[in-house]
């Protein structure tokens, strides 16, 4: 058997090919230290609200490097960069024909993986790598009485890598099974989030959940949150996405963080095992095992019939700024839940069922008029 290209051909090709969108992605990955590095480059020096300007930037940044809690918006682009990364590079190869192209030359399926998943983790790392420096070069300039430390400003940055490392590997491996940019990126989205979303909607099953009124002109009137210690909020954290937009205080001993490493390593190694096992015939299918298409039907089936299902439960009983009641009022909401998402789950299952076979029965037809004509 012939010697393959990898490393070396197969490294410049990912560079040549795929080098901006893996700078763009690292370059997000710094955003959270370059905008506290330029916000500490304006802060004024002299006038009535400098000294105050400069005492809420610090307490701002002790905030951020303690609790994680640092821009929202600047974390969502960068969930989204790095659940894009591996779907803008992975999949197009499949679906405009380059890879079957490439696997004629003497390149092994598993070398070519390596370096599609490598050259983001480098990316990734760098990019982490240089915010932390940004990080810890504005917190030199803090002034005595700030506590932040070196190892809470590392600790920020360490705990941002391993969260999109886990969305990276996750989407990553989606990659794999589906042969499309935008559903690839979506599916891994709707996968992470989905403790986030149980949590919300199973909340108000749960013992002494609250009710809680928010400010007037707001659409809802009320929200939703599980208590602290609840299997609610302990069910919300195993989200990366939600440790990367929550106040969270973690430390290198949660155990949670070590579940998104393990999520890492599991996603890649399932990558490349199914990826080395995954029929050419099927390179260009939209879902790239058959039975995937049941398992997208059925999730998809019980999101809006879980949708359905919290709106018809959400007549029943609303009580904004109450704990909800143990025992009727929750028995209620919970099997109006049910109901309605069941029965909407298996209304939208079937409908798409029959539309599925219906399609499969039209272009079976038309294979036989073609071979008959």
């Amino acid at each position: 058997m012939m010697a393959s290209y990898f490393p070396k051909a197969l490294l410049y090709r990912e560079w040549r090919e795929g080098r901006w969108i893996y700078a763009l992605a690292a370059l997000l990955t710094l955003l959270p230290g370059l905008l506290a590095l330029v916000h500490y480059a304006t802060l004024p020096t002299t006038g009535p609200f400098a000294a105050s300007a400069r005492a809420n930037f610090w307490a701002d940044f002790h905030r951020d490097a303690v609790m994680m809690a640092n821009q929202n918006v600047g974390t969502v682009f960068l969930i989204l960069a790095w659940v894009v990364v591996p779907a803008a590079r992975v999949v197009p190869e499949r679906s405009r024909g380059t890879l079957d192209t490439l696997l004629m030359a003497p390149v092994r399926r598993a070398d070519w993986m390596r370096v599609k998943f490598w050259f983001g983790f480098a990316a990734l790392t760098a990019g982490a790598l240089f915010d932390f420096l940004l990080l810890w070069a504005v917190h030199v300039h803090a002034p005595a009485a700030q506590p932040t430390t070196t190892a809470d400003v590392f600790r920020e940055a360490g705990i941002h890598w391993v969260v999109y490392l886990s969305l990276y590997a996750m989407s990553f491996f989606i990659s794999q099974c589906v042969t499309n940019s935008a559903g690839a990126a979506v599916v891994c989205l709707a996968i992470s989030m989905a403790p986030v979303w149980l949590t919300t909607v199973l909340s108000r099953i749960a013992p002494g959940t609250v009710v809680q009124q928010v400010p007037v002109g707001s659409d809802t009137g009320f929200t939703m949150r599980p208590p602290a210690g609840t299997w609610g909020y302990e069910l919300q954290w195993v989200s990366p996405v939600q440790m990367n937009l929550g106040d969270t205080g973690f430390t290198w001993h949660n155990p949670f963080l070590y579940g998104y490493l393990a999520l890492a390593v599991v996603s890649y190694l399932g990558a490349m095992a199914y990826f080395r096992r995954m029929p050419a015939e099927r390179f260009h299918h939209f879902l790239t095992h058959p039975s995937f298409w049941y398992w997208l039907l059925t999730g998809v089936s019980l999101v809006i019939g879980s949708v359905i299902g919290s709106v018809v439960a959400a007549t029943q009983t609303d009580q904004p700024g109450q704990p909800i009641p143990a025992a009727g009022e929750q028995a209620r909401y919970a099997t109006a839940y049910l109901v309605g998402m069941l029965v909407s789950a298996l209304i939208v299952w079937l409908g798409a069922f029959l539309a599925a076979r219906a399609r499969r029965g039209l272009r079976r037809q038309r294979r036989n008029l073609q071979a008959t004509s």
